[in-house]
């Protein structure tokens, strides 16, 4: 009886262990499907492999879709912390980062990638613009603290190219060179300084209310060839816009 008994708990433990070492994704996607049912906007479908490697689907918006690749550290859990390595691979964009988070707050860090122009037209569109090339991310590190940003800081780097744009007497186009920027957070607004050779030429500001301000640097529109005002100062914001995008 006794070792009946053993044979059983050694029979029960080992199903555990299959089952925590391979336990479906799908499955166990289950579990959380009403919390990610909150996300906005998005559905996560086709979700394979297991909990400690798996992949699924991603679709936000109209936005072309995204395959996620994850791995998932055993070790952190224990302390009621979910440490996942992920890769977001999809029409016109590709990057890879790492996320720690407890369920309400969380950190990504090590962001590297790119977003081609196919992917950041979808929004751009919608205001008048199209533009040619992509955006290099480096290295970008961003806090999320009950649902905002509390840290951000990475290099973004645009390689310049065409941008069409709509005017009052319909659409024109410039030709702009490489433009660097960089991430950062300013009076709870998630920042966005760009500048050519170290010079500022754009500044864009998010608010938590999903309203944006756009202030364009006269030494933007000397770049694209547009006419500025005699006498003005490069560093002088000569446009401001502002527009609610979420």
């Amino acid at each position: 009886m006794r070792k009946f008994l053993l044979y059983g708990i050694t029979a029960l433990l080992s199903f555990a262990v299959f089952l925590a070492l391979y336990a479906p994704a799908g499955i166990a996607y289950r579990f959380v499907e009403r919390d990610v049912a909150r996300l906005l906007d998005t559905s996560i479908f086709r979700v394979g492999g297991t909990i400690w490697r798996g992949s699924a689907d991603i679709q936000y918006r109209d936005f072309p879709g995204s395959g996620l690749n994850w791995s998932l550290a055993p070790l952190p859990l224990l302390s009621r912390t979910a440490d996942l390595t992920l890769d977001v691979v999809g029409l016109g964009h590709r990057l890879s980062g790492n996320l720690v988070t407890d369920g309400k707050d969380g950190e990504i860090t090590e962001v590297n990638g790119s977003i081609g122009s196919d992917y950041i037209n979808h929004v751009s569109s919608r205001y008048g613009l199209r533009f040619s090339g992509s955006l290099e991310l480096n290295d970008l590190t961003v806090t999320v603290d009950h649902n905002w940003f509390s840290y951000v800081h990475g290099k973004i780097y645009w390689t310049g190219g065409n941008v069409l744009y709509q005017a009052e007497n319909g659409s024109q186009s410039v030709n702009l060179p490489p433009l660097d920027g960089e991430l950062s957070m300013n009076d709870s607004k998630l920042t966005l300084f760009v500048n050519n050779v170290r010079l500022p030429v754009l500044s864009i500001y998010l608010q938590q209310d999903g309203w944006v301000e756009l202030r364009f640097n006269a030494r933007l529109l000397t770049l694209a060839d547009l006419p500025v005002p005699e006498g003005t100062n490069p560093d002088d914001v000569v446009i401001t816009i502002e527009e609610k995008v979420l």
